[in-house]
Protein backbone atom coordinates (compact mmCIF):
# COMPACT_ATOMS: atom_id res chain seq x y z
CA UNK A 1 0.00 0.00 0.00
CA UNK A 2 1.39 3.40 -0.97
CA UNK A 3 1.36 6.01 1.81
CA UNK A 4 -0.61 9.13 0.87
CA UNK A 5 0.59 11.45 3.65
CA UNK A 6 3.69 12.92 1.99
CA UNK A 7 4.88 13.22 -1.59
CA UNK A 8 7.42 10.38 -1.30
CA UNK A 9 4.61 7.81 -1.38
CA UNK A 10 6.42 5.04 0.48
CA UNK A 11 5.26 1.44 0.02
CA UNK A 12 3.97 0.26 3.41
CA UNK A 13 3.25 -3.14 4.87
CA UNK A 14 3.03 -4.60 8.35
CA UNK A 15 6.84 -4.66 8.48
CA UNK A 16 7.78 -1.80 6.14
CA UNK A 17 7.38 1.63 7.75
CA UNK A 18 8.49 4.16 5.13
CA UNK A 19 11.02 7.02 5.23
CA UNK A 20 9.80 8.47 8.52
CA UNK A 21 9.42 5.02 10.11
CA UNK A 22 6.07 5.87 11.69
CA UNK A 23 3.38 4.22 9.48
CA UNK A 24 2.35 0.75 8.40
CA UNK A 25 -0.41 -0.91 6.38
CA UNK A 26 -2.42 -3.44 8.37
CA UNK A 27 -4.13 -4.95 5.34
CA UNK A 28 -7.06 -2.58 5.28
CA UNK A 29 -5.73 0.92 6.09
CA UNK A 30 -2.63 2.97 6.89
CA UNK A 31 -2.03 3.36 10.61
CA UNK A 32 0.36 5.28 12.80
CA UNK A 33 2.71 2.97 14.68
CA UNK A 34 2.87 4.98 17.91
CA UNK A 35 -0.06 7.42 18.06
CA UNK A 36 -0.37 10.06 20.78
CA UNK A 37 3.27 9.73 21.91
CA UNK A 38 5.10 12.97 22.69
CA UNK A 39 8.69 13.80 23.47
CA UNK A 40 7.91 17.19 24.93
CA UNK A 41 4.78 19.19 25.80
CA UNK A 42 5.14 22.66 27.31
CA UNK A 43 4.06 26.29 26.98
CA UNK A 44 6.16 28.63 24.82
CA UNK A 45 6.04 32.19 23.55
CA UNK A 46 5.21 31.98 19.88
CA UNK A 47 8.39 33.75 18.72
CA UNK A 48 10.38 30.67 19.78
CA UNK A 49 8.40 28.56 17.26
CA UNK A 50 9.38 30.81 15.43
CA UNK A 51 6.37 32.86 14.35
CA UNK A 52 6.72 36.66 14.30
CA UNK A 53 3.54 38.20 12.89
CA UNK A 54 0.91 36.10 14.67
CA UNK A 55 -0.26 37.00 18.17
CA UNK A 56 3.10 38.53 19.12
CA UNK A 57 4.24 37.48 22.61
CA UNK A 58 1.33 35.05 22.82
CA UNK A 59 1.55 31.88 24.89
CA UNK A 60 1.04 28.65 22.94
CA UNK A 61 1.34 25.00 23.91
CA UNK A 62 4.18 23.21 22.11
CA UNK A 63 3.95 19.53 21.23
CA UNK A 64 6.80 17.52 19.71
CA UNK A 65 6.84 13.86 18.73
CA UNK A 66 9.67 12.12 16.81
CA UNK A 67 10.63 11.21 13.27
CA UNK A 68 10.81 13.05 9.96
CA UNK A 69 10.37 12.21 6.27
CA UNK A 70 13.59 14.08 5.39
CA UNK A 71 17.20 13.43 6.37
CA UNK A 72 18.77 16.88 6.01
CA UNK A 73 22.49 17.34 6.47
CA UNK A 74 23.21 19.31 9.62
CA UNK A 75 19.63 19.13 10.93
CA UNK A 76 19.32 21.17 14.12
CA UNK A 77 16.96 18.50 15.52
CA UNK A 78 18.69 15.38 14.16
CA UNK A 79 18.31 13.48 17.43
CA UNK A 80 14.54 13.95 17.43
CA UNK A 81 14.13 13.53 13.68
CA UNK A 82 16.15 10.32 13.34
CA UNK A 83 17.56 9.24 16.71
CA UNK A 84 14.46 8.33 18.74
CA UNK A 85 11.93 5.56 18.16
CA UNK A 86 8.28 5.65 19.16
CA UNK A 87 8.50 2.67 21.50
CA UNK A 88 10.79 4.45 24.00
CA UNK A 89 9.17 4.47 27.42
CA UNK A 90 10.38 8.00 28.22
CA UNK A 91 7.82 9.36 25.74
CA UNK A 92 4.61 10.84 27.12
CA UNK A 93 1.34 9.18 26.13
CA UNK A 94 -1.48 11.74 26.04
CA UNK A 95 -4.85 11.65 24.31
CA UNK A 96 -5.97 14.70 22.28
CA UNK A 97 -8.32 15.65 25.13
CA UNK A 98 -5.48 15.51 27.65
CA UNK A 99 -3.25 17.77 25.52
CA UNK A 100 -6.07 20.26 25.05
CA UNK A 101 -6.75 20.23 28.79
CA UNK A 102 -3.07 20.93 29.52
CA UNK A 103 -3.04 23.80 27.03
CA UNK A 104 -6.08 25.38 28.68
CA UNK A 105 -4.64 24.90 32.17
CA UNK A 106 -1.52 26.74 31.02
CA UNK A 107 -3.75 29.55 29.69
CA UNK A 108 -2.44 29.09 26.16
CA UNK A 109 -4.05 30.67 23.11
CA UNK A 110 -3.52 27.53 21.11
CA UNK A 111 -1.37 24.53 20.29
CA UNK A 112 1.59 24.32 17.94
CA UNK A 113 3.45 21.28 16.63
CA UNK A 114 7.15 21.94 16.10
CA UNK A 115 10.76 20.69 16.03
CA UNK A 116 9.99 17.46 14.17
CA UNK A 117 7.49 17.45 11.30
CA UNK A 118 3.76 16.73 11.80
CA UNK A 119 4.01 14.68 8.58
CA UNK A 120 5.62 12.00 10.78
CA UNK A 121 2.66 12.02 13.22
CA UNK A 122 -0.12 13.03 10.87
CA UNK A 123 -3.05 11.20 12.46
CA UNK A 124 -1.99 12.25 15.97
CA UNK A 125 -1.81 15.89 14.91
CA UNK A 126 -5.05 15.76 12.93
CA UNK A 127 -6.96 14.34 15.91
CA UNK A 128 -5.39 16.94 18.18
CA UNK A 129 -6.33 19.76 15.78
CA UNK A 130 -9.95 18.60 15.69
CA UNK A 131 -10.13 18.47 19.49
CA UNK A 132 -8.47 21.89 19.85
CA UNK A 133 -11.08 23.49 17.60
CA UNK A 134 -13.88 22.21 19.84
CA UNK A 135 -12.42 24.41 22.57
CA UNK A 136 -11.70 27.47 20.38
CA UNK A 137 -7.94 27.01 20.59
CA UNK A 138 -5.73 28.17 17.72
CA UNK A 139 -3.82 25.39 15.98
CA UNK A 140 -0.59 25.59 14.00
CA UNK A 141 2.65 23.86 13.13
CA UNK A 142 6.03 24.06 11.47
CA UNK A 143 6.41 21.76 8.47
CA UNK A 144 8.55 21.11 5.40
CA UNK A 145 5.29 21.37 3.38
CA UNK A 146 5.77 18.03 1.60
CA UNK A 147 2.20 16.85 2.34
CA UNK A 148 0.26 15.31 -0.48
CA UNK A 149 -2.68 17.49 -1.54
CA UNK A 150 -5.00 14.80 -0.15
CA UNK A 151 -3.42 14.84 3.31
CA UNK A 152 -3.06 18.63 3.48
CA UNK A 153 -6.70 19.07 2.50
CA UNK A 154 -7.68 17.06 5.60
CA UNK A 155 -5.56 19.24 7.89
CA UNK A 156 -6.20 22.63 6.30
CA UNK A 157 -9.70 23.30 7.74
CA UNK A 158 -8.24 23.22 11.27
CA UNK A 159 -5.07 25.27 10.71
CA UNK A 160 -4.80 28.88 11.87
CA UNK A 161 -1.08 29.41 11.32
CA UNK A 162 1.86 27.56 9.81
CA UNK A 163 5.59 28.03 9.35
CA UNK A 164 6.63 26.39 6.09
CA UNK A 165 10.29 25.36 6.20
CA UNK A 166 11.20 25.42 2.52
CA UNK A 167 14.16 23.10 1.86
CA UNK A 168 16.30 22.43 -1.19
CA UNK A 169 14.31 20.34 -3.69
CA UNK A 170 15.57 17.10 -5.17
CA UNK A 171 13.11 17.33 -8.07
CA UNK A 172 10.41 19.50 -9.64
CA UNK A 173 7.57 17.43 -8.14
CA UNK A 174 8.72 18.30 -4.60
CA UNK A 175 8.86 22.00 -5.45
CA UNK A 176 5.36 21.92 -6.96
CA UNK A 177 3.98 20.15 -3.89
CA UNK A 178 5.51 22.69 -1.50
CA UNK A 179 4.24 25.76 -3.32
CA UNK A 180 0.86 24.18 -3.96
CA UNK A 181 0.45 23.71 -0.19
CA UNK A 182 1.70 27.23 0.54
CA UNK A 183 -0.84 28.61 -1.95
CA UNK A 184 -3.67 26.49 -0.49
CA UNK A 185 -2.94 27.69 3.05
CA UNK A 186 -2.64 31.33 2.01
CA UNK A 187 -5.88 31.29 -0.01
CA UNK A 188 -7.73 29.68 2.90
CA UNK A 189 -6.71 32.56 5.17
CA UNK A 190 -4.18 30.60 7.22
CA UNK A 191 -1.42 32.85 8.58
CA UNK A 192 1.71 31.83 6.68
CA UNK A 193 5.37 32.49 7.43
CA UNK A 194 8.20 30.87 5.51
CA UNK A 195 11.63 29.79 6.75
CA UNK A 196 14.67 29.08 4.58
CA UNK A 197 18.27 28.12 5.36
CA UNK A 198 21.06 30.47 4.26
CA UNK A 199 24.26 28.53 3.62
CA UNK A 200 27.16 29.71 1.50
CA UNK A 201 26.34 29.26 -2.16
CA UNK A 202 22.56 29.11 -1.70
CA UNK A 203 21.90 32.79 -2.48
CA UNK A 204 20.65 32.36 -6.05
CA UNK A 205 18.10 29.68 -5.18
CA UNK A 206 16.92 31.65 -2.13
CA UNK A 207 16.36 34.74 -4.26
CA UNK A 208 14.29 32.60 -6.60
CA UNK A 209 12.25 31.36 -3.63
CA UNK A 210 11.75 34.94 -2.41
CA UNK A 211 10.46 35.95 -5.84
CA UNK A 212 8.00 33.05 -5.87
CA UNK A 213 6.73 34.09 -2.43
CA UNK A 214 6.43 37.70 -3.61
CA UNK A 215 4.27 36.56 -6.53
CA UNK A 216 1.83 35.30 -3.92
CA UNK A 217 2.21 38.23 -1.53
CA UNK A 218 5.12 40.56 -0.69
CA UNK A 219 3.84 40.79 2.89
CA UNK A 220 4.43 37.11 3.78
CA UNK A 221 7.26 37.14 6.36
CA UNK A 222 10.43 35.33 5.31
CA UNK A 223 12.67 33.94 8.05
CA UNK A 224 16.27 33.53 6.94
CA UNK A 225 17.94 30.93 9.14
CA UNK A 226 21.70 31.42 9.07
CA UNK A 227 23.12 27.93 8.60
CA UNK A 228 24.69 26.43 11.73
CA UNK A 229 26.93 23.45 10.81
CA UNK A 230 25.83 20.67 13.13
CA UNK A 231 25.93 16.87 13.09
CA UNK A 232 27.31 15.72 9.70
CA UNK A 233 27.58 19.15 8.03
CA UNK A 234 30.88 20.84 7.21
CA UNK A 235 31.83 24.24 8.68
CA UNK A 236 32.82 25.66 5.28
CA UNK A 237 29.16 26.26 4.43
CA UNK A 238 28.46 28.55 7.40
CA UNK A 239 28.09 32.22 6.42
CA UNK A 240 29.16 34.85 8.92
CA UNK A 241 26.50 36.97 10.60
CA UNK A 242 27.75 39.90 8.53
CA UNK A 243 27.32 37.93 5.27
CA UNK A 244 23.78 36.89 6.19
CA UNK A 245 22.91 40.45 7.20
CA UNK A 246 24.02 41.72 3.78
CA UNK A 247 21.94 39.04 2.09
CA UNK A 248 18.82 39.95 4.10
CA UNK A 249 19.13 43.52 2.82
CA UNK A 250 19.13 42.16 -0.75
CA UNK A 251 16.00 40.10 -0.09
CA UNK A 252 14.24 43.15 1.35
CA UNK A 253 14.09 44.52 -2.19
CA UNK A 254 11.87 41.54 -3.02
CA UNK A 255 9.75 41.06 0.13
CA UNK A 256 8.41 43.48 2.75
CA UNK A 257 9.46 41.48 5.81
CA UNK A 258 12.69 39.48 5.94
CA UNK A 259 14.18 38.41 9.29
CA UNK A 260 17.53 36.94 10.27
CA UNK A 261 17.80 34.12 12.83
CA UNK A 262 20.76 32.33 14.46
CA UNK A 263 22.64 35.64 14.55
CA UNK A 264 23.06 37.08 18.07
CA UNK A 265 23.27 40.87 18.13
CA UNK A 266 21.63 41.49 14.76
CA UNK A 267 18.90 44.12 14.49
CA UNK A 268 17.32 42.21 11.60
CA UNK A 269 14.81 40.50 13.90
CA UNK A 270 13.03 43.84 14.34
CA UNK A 271 9.81 44.83 12.54
CA UNK A 272 9.46 48.28 10.99
CA UNK A 273 6.42 49.72 9.22
CA UNK A 274 6.97 49.48 5.46
CA UNK A 275 4.90 52.63 4.95
CA UNK A 276 6.74 55.07 7.24
CA UNK A 277 9.70 53.16 8.72
CA UNK A 278 8.44 53.42 12.30
CA UNK A 279 9.99 50.69 14.49
CA UNK A 280 7.16 48.51 15.81
CA UNK A 281 8.88 45.52 17.37
CA UNK A 282 12.38 45.00 18.72
CA UNK A 283 13.45 41.40 19.15
CA UNK A 284 16.52 39.57 20.43
CA UNK A 285 18.11 36.29 19.43
CA UNK A 286 16.65 33.56 21.69
CA UNK A 287 18.64 30.44 20.93
CA UNK A 288 18.67 28.41 17.70
CA UNK A 289 15.69 29.25 15.47
CA UNK A 290 14.18 31.46 18.19
CA UNK A 291 13.44 35.12 18.93
CA UNK A 292 12.06 37.07 21.87
CA UNK A 293 10.19 40.38 21.83
CA UNK A 294 12.18 43.11 23.60
CA UNK A 295 9.85 46.09 23.10
CA UNK A 296 6.63 46.84 21.22
CA UNK A 297 4.63 49.83 20.04
CA UNK A 298 1.49 50.65 21.99
CA UNK A 299 -0.94 49.39 19.35
CA UNK A 300 -0.12 45.81 18.46
CA UNK A 301 -2.39 45.52 15.43
CA UNK A 302 -1.19 48.52 13.41
CA UNK A 303 1.53 51.13 13.13
CA UNK A 304 1.09 53.74 15.87
CA UNK A 305 2.56 56.38 13.55
CA UNK A 306 0.71 55.99 10.24
CA UNK A 307 -2.01 53.45 11.25
CA UNK A 308 -1.04 50.96 8.52
CA UNK A 309 -2.25 47.50 9.65
CA UNK A 310 0.67 45.17 8.99
CA UNK A 311 1.88 43.45 12.14
CA UNK A 312 -0.63 40.69 12.77
CA UNK A 313 -3.23 39.68 15.29
CA UNK A 314 -3.69 41.70 18.47
CA UNK A 315 -2.17 40.42 21.68
CA UNK A 316 -4.59 39.50 24.47
CA UNK A 317 -4.03 41.38 27.71
CA UNK A 318 -1.87 38.83 29.52
CA UNK A 319 1.54 38.58 31.14
CA UNK A 320 4.43 37.94 28.76
CA UNK A 321 5.60 34.35 29.06
CA UNK A 322 9.29 33.45 29.40
CA UNK A 323 10.58 29.89 29.06
CA UNK A 324 13.15 28.63 31.54
CA UNK A 325 16.10 26.26 31.21
CA UNK A 326 15.80 23.96 28.21
CA UNK A 327 12.01 24.21 27.84
CA UNK A 328 10.40 25.68 24.77
CA UNK A 329 11.48 25.49 21.14
CA UNK A 330 14.83 24.09 20.06
CA UNK A 331 16.83 24.38 23.34
CA UNK A 332 15.35 21.00 24.32
CA UNK A 333 17.29 19.44 21.43
CA UNK A 334 20.49 21.06 22.74
CA UNK A 335 19.93 19.39 26.12
CA UNK A 336 19.90 15.99 24.41
CA UNK A 337 23.06 16.98 22.53
CA UNK A 338 24.84 17.88 25.76
CA UNK A 339 24.03 14.50 27.29
CA UNK A 340 25.36 12.91 24.12
CA UNK A 341 28.53 15.04 24.34
CA UNK A 342 29.48 13.56 27.72
CA UNK A 343 28.73 10.01 26.60
CA UNK A 344 30.92 10.35 23.50
CA UNK A 345 33.80 11.81 25.54
CA UNK A 346 33.47 8.73 27.77
CA UNK A 347 34.11 6.76 24.57
CA UNK A 348 30.63 5.33 24.29
CA UNK A 349 30.05 4.37 20.66
CA UNK A 350 26.83 2.34 20.72
CA UNK A 351 23.65 4.25 19.96
CA UNK A 352 21.54 1.77 21.92
CA UNK A 353 23.48 2.73 25.08
CA UNK A 354 22.88 6.42 24.33
CA UNK A 355 19.16 5.80 23.97
CA UNK A 356 19.13 4.14 27.40
CA UNK A 357 20.98 7.11 28.89
CA UNK A 358 18.44 9.57 27.44
CA UNK A 359 15.69 7.33 28.73
CA UNK A 360 17.12 7.35 32.26
CA UNK A 361 17.81 11.08 32.30
CA UNK A 362 14.42 12.05 30.88
CA UNK A 363 12.74 9.93 33.54
CA UNK A 364 14.67 11.10 36.58
CA UNK A 365 15.97 14.54 35.71
CA UNK A 366 14.22 17.81 36.14
CA UNK A 367 15.48 19.77 33.13
CA UNK A 368 15.84 22.86 35.27
CA UNK A 369 18.30 20.95 37.46
CA UNK A 370 20.15 19.66 34.40
CA UNK A 371 20.41 23.19 33.01
CA UNK A 372 21.85 24.42 36.31
CA UNK A 373 24.37 21.56 36.43
CA UNK A 374 25.74 22.76 33.10
CA UNK A 375 26.45 26.23 34.49
CA UNK A 376 29.11 25.17 37.01
CA UNK A 377 32.32 23.24 36.35
CA UNK A 378 32.25 21.29 39.63
CA UNK A 379 28.63 20.28 39.04
CA UNK A 380 29.55 19.33 35.48
CA UNK A 381 32.35 17.06 36.71
CA UNK A 382 29.88 15.33 39.02
CA UNK A 383 27.56 14.88 36.04
CA UNK A 384 30.40 13.21 34.13
CA UNK A 385 30.91 10.81 37.05
CA UNK A 386 27.17 10.10 37.13
CA UNK A 387 27.13 9.33 33.39
CA UNK A 388 30.14 7.08 33.90
CA UNK A 389 28.09 4.97 36.32
CA UNK A 390 25.00 4.91 34.09
CA UNK A 391 27.04 3.90 31.03
CA UNK A 392 29.27 1.47 32.92
CA UNK A 393 32.25 3.62 32.00
CA UNK A 394 33.52 4.54 35.42
CA UNK A 395 37.21 4.39 34.48
CA UNK A 396 36.68 6.66 31.46
CA UNK A 397 34.76 9.13 33.65
CA UNK A 398 37.56 9.05 36.22
CA UNK A 399 40.18 9.70 33.52
CA UNK A 400 38.19 12.64 32.14
CA UNK A 401 37.60 14.32 35.50
CA UNK A 402 41.25 13.71 36.48
CA UNK A 403 42.35 15.43 33.26
CA UNK A 404 40.06 18.39 34.05
CA UNK A 405 41.37 18.78 37.58
CA UNK A 406 45.01 18.58 36.55
CA UNK A 407 44.55 21.43 34.07
CA UNK A 408 42.44 23.49 36.49
CA UNK A 409 45.01 23.08 39.27
CA UNK A 410 47.82 24.11 36.94
CA UNK A 411 46.00 27.30 35.97
CA UNK A 412 44.87 28.09 39.53
CA UNK A 413 48.49 27.93 40.74
CA UNK A 414 49.69 30.52 38.23
CA UNK A 415 46.93 33.10 37.79
CA UNK A 416 47.78 36.57 39.15
CA UNK A 417 46.21 38.10 42.30
CA UNK A 418 42.78 39.72 41.92
CA UNK A 419 44.22 43.25 41.82
CA UNK A 420 46.14 42.37 38.63
CA UNK A 421 43.47 40.40 36.77
CA UNK A 422 42.04 41.41 33.40
CA UNK A 423 38.44 42.55 32.96
CA UNK A 424 36.54 40.36 30.50
CA UNK A 425 33.26 40.71 28.63
CA UNK A 426 31.82 37.49 27.21
CA UNK A 427 29.55 37.82 24.20
CA UNK A 428 27.82 35.76 21.55
CA UNK A 429 27.96 36.65 17.88
CA UNK A 430 28.88 40.29 18.39
CA UNK A 431 30.21 42.48 21.26
CA UNK A 432 26.83 44.12 21.90
CA UNK A 433 25.13 40.79 22.67
CA UNK A 434 26.36 39.85 26.15
CA UNK A 435 25.83 36.50 27.83
CA UNK A 436 23.85 36.33 31.07
CA UNK A 437 25.84 36.32 34.30
CA UNK A 438 24.70 32.81 35.25
CA UNK A 439 26.19 31.28 32.11
CA UNK A 440 29.07 28.82 32.34
CA UNK A 441 31.24 30.93 30.04
CA UNK A 442 31.58 33.61 32.74
CA UNK A 443 32.69 30.99 35.24
CA UNK A 444 35.31 29.79 32.75
CA UNK A 445 36.65 33.35 32.65
CA UNK A 446 37.04 33.33 36.43
CA UNK A 447 38.75 29.93 36.43
CA UNK A 448 41.14 31.28 33.80
CA UNK A 449 41.98 34.23 36.07
CA UNK A 450 39.78 36.94 34.60
CA UNK A 451 37.17 39.26 36.12
CA UNK A 452 33.73 38.75 34.58
CA UNK A 453 32.13 42.07 33.64
CA UNK A 454 28.96 40.21 32.65
CA UNK A 455 28.22 39.80 36.35
CA UNK A 456 28.08 43.59 36.79
CA UNK A 457 25.37 44.24 34.17
CA UNK A 458 21.69 44.69 35.02
CA UNK A 459 20.04 41.78 33.23
CA UNK A 460 16.94 41.40 31.12
CA UNK A 461 14.60 38.44 30.79
CA UNK A 462 16.14 36.59 27.90
CA UNK A 463 18.37 33.70 26.95
CA UNK A 464 21.23 33.15 26.46
CA UNK A 465 21.95 36.86 26.66
CA UNK A 466 20.75 40.32 25.66
CA UNK A 467 21.71 43.43 23.73
CA UNK A 468 23.47 46.37 25.36
CA UNK A 469 23.86 49.84 23.87
CA UNK A 470 27.16 51.16 22.53
CA UNK A 471 27.42 53.57 25.44
CA UNK A 472 27.04 50.66 27.89
CA UNK A 473 29.79 48.73 26.10
CA UNK A 474 32.03 51.80 26.22
CA UNK A 475 31.28 52.32 29.91
CA UNK A 476 32.22 48.71 30.71
CA UNK A 477 35.51 49.24 28.80
CA UNK A 478 36.66 45.58 28.91
CA UNK A 479 40.33 44.68 28.64
CA UNK A 480 39.32 41.59 26.68
CA UNK A 481 36.24 40.47 24.75
CA UNK A 482 35.64 36.79 24.05
CA UNK A 483 33.02 35.72 21.52
CA UNK A 484 31.29 32.38 22.19
CA UNK A 485 32.41 29.35 20.24
CA UNK A 486 28.81 28.35 19.44
CA UNK A 487 27.66 31.24 17.27
CA UNK A 488 30.41 33.62 16.21
CA UNK A 489 30.83 36.32 13.59
CA UNK A 490 33.82 37.06 11.41
CA UNK A 491 36.50 38.79 13.52
CA UNK A 492 37.30 41.40 10.86
CA UNK A 493 33.58 42.26 10.64
CA UNK A 494 33.48 42.75 14.42
CA UNK A 495 36.42 45.16 14.35
CA UNK A 496 34.90 47.02 11.38
CA UNK A 497 31.61 47.52 13.24
CA UNK A 498 33.42 48.77 16.33
CA UNK A 499 35.47 51.14 14.16
CA UNK A 500 32.35 52.56 12.51
CA UNK A 501 30.78 53.10 15.93
CA UNK A 502 33.94 54.92 17.02
CA UNK A 503 33.84 53.07 20.33
CA UNK A 504 36.75 53.72 22.65
CA UNK A 505 37.37 50.47 24.50
CA UNK A 506 40.63 48.84 25.55
CA UNK A 507 39.82 45.47 23.95
CA UNK A 508 39.45 47.11 20.55
CA UNK A 509 42.47 49.38 20.93
CA UNK A 510 44.78 46.54 22.01
CA UNK A 511 43.36 44.00 19.53
CA UNK A 512 42.18 41.79 22.39
CA UNK A 513 38.94 40.48 20.90
CA UNK A 514 39.00 36.73 20.36
CA UNK A 515 36.70 34.10 18.87
CA UNK A 516 36.72 31.03 21.12
CA UNK A 517 37.23 27.88 18.99
CA UNK A 518 34.04 25.97 18.24
CA UNK A 519 32.35 24.37 21.27
CA UNK A 520 35.28 24.98 23.63
CA UNK A 521 33.21 27.01 26.04
CA UNK A 522 29.80 25.37 26.50
CA UNK A 523 27.89 22.13 26.03
CA UNK A 524 30.80 19.71 25.80
CA UNK A 525 33.71 18.38 27.88
CA UNK A 526 35.86 20.42 25.48
CA UNK A 527 35.26 23.34 27.86
CA UNK A 528 38.57 22.48 29.51
CA UNK A 529 40.24 23.54 26.24
CA UNK A 530 38.23 26.77 26.47
CA UNK A 531 39.58 27.54 29.93
CA UNK A 532 43.15 26.94 28.71
CA UNK A 533 42.51 29.12 25.64
CA UNK A 534 41.15 32.01 27.72
CA UNK A 535 43.99 31.79 30.27
CA UNK A 536 46.60 31.80 27.50
CA UNK A 537 45.06 34.87 25.83
CA UNK A 538 44.70 36.78 29.11
CA UNK A 539 48.18 36.03 30.41
CA UNK A 540 50.53 34.99 27.57
CA UNK A 541 53.52 35.85 29.77
CA UNK A 542 52.34 33.19 32.27
CA UNK A 543 50.75 30.48 30.12
CA UNK A 544 52.37 29.14 26.98
CA UNK A 545 49.72 26.57 26.05
CA UNK A 546 50.04 25.31 22.50
CA UNK A 547 46.29 25.00 21.89
CA UNK A 548 46.61 22.99 18.69
CA UNK A 549 48.75 20.49 20.58
CA UNK A 550 46.32 20.62 23.54
CA UNK A 551 43.34 19.89 21.30
CA UNK A 552 45.20 17.02 19.67
CA UNK A 553 46.00 15.58 23.11
CA UNK A 554 42.34 15.84 24.18
CA UNK A 555 41.03 14.24 20.97
CA UNK A 556 43.52 11.38 21.11
CA UNK A 557 42.83 10.69 24.78
CA UNK A 558 39.03 10.96 24.84
CA UNK A 559 37.83 10.54 21.26
CA UNK A 560 40.56 8.16 20.07
CA UNK A 561 41.08 10.18 16.90
CA UNK A 562 43.05 13.12 15.52
CA UNK A 563 41.95 16.73 15.87
CA UNK A 564 41.17 18.22 12.46
CA UNK A 565 39.82 21.78 12.80
CA UNK A 566 38.71 21.75 9.15
CA UNK A 567 35.91 19.28 9.91
CA UNK A 568 35.06 20.37 13.46
CA UNK A 569 31.66 22.04 13.31
CA UNK A 570 29.38 23.57 15.96
CA UNK A 571 27.91 20.33 17.32
CA UNK A 572 28.09 20.08 21.09
CA UNK A 573 28.12 16.30 20.97
CA UNK A 574 30.04 15.05 17.95
CA UNK A 575 33.81 15.69 17.92
CA UNK A 576 33.59 16.46 14.19
CA UNK A 577 31.34 16.13 11.14
CA UNK A 578 32.53 12.59 10.35
CA UNK A 579 31.85 10.99 13.74
CA UNK A 580 28.85 8.66 13.88
CA UNK A 581 27.35 6.02 16.16
CA UNK A 582 28.09 2.35 15.53
CA UNK A 583 24.38 1.56 15.41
Amino acid sequence: MKCDICVFGCELSEKSYGRCGNYYFDGSEIKERFPDRYLTCCPISIETMPMLHYYPQGRFFQVTTFGCNLNCKGCVAKIIAKGIAGNEDFLYHFSPKEIVQKAMEEKCLGITFLINDPIASFYTFLALAREAKKHNLKIGCASNALFTQTAFAKLLPYLDFINFGVKAYSNLAEKKAVFSNILSAYEKGVHVEIAVIHSKGSEASLKETACEIANLSKSIPLQLMRFIPLEDSLPQFEPSIYESEKFVEELKSILDFVYLFNSPGTDLLNTACKECGNLLYKRDFYGPMGAKVRSVSLDLSKCDNCSKNIVGANLPNEEIFSESGFSGGYPFTRALDMMEAIAIALQETKHSKMIKLWQTMLKIENFKDFHEQLQDVEAYLKLIEKFGILLDRGKEAQDLTKYFRAKLDLIAEKIPPKSERKKVLYCMGQPNFVLKSERLENKLVELAGGISLNKTIAEKKSRPGFLILDKELESLNPDFIFISGFLADDLSAIYNKLEKSNLQIKAKKNQNIFLVPKVWDFGSPRIILGIMFIAQKLYPHIFDFDMLKGAQEFYKKFYKQDYNPDIVNRSFSKPDAKWCWEE
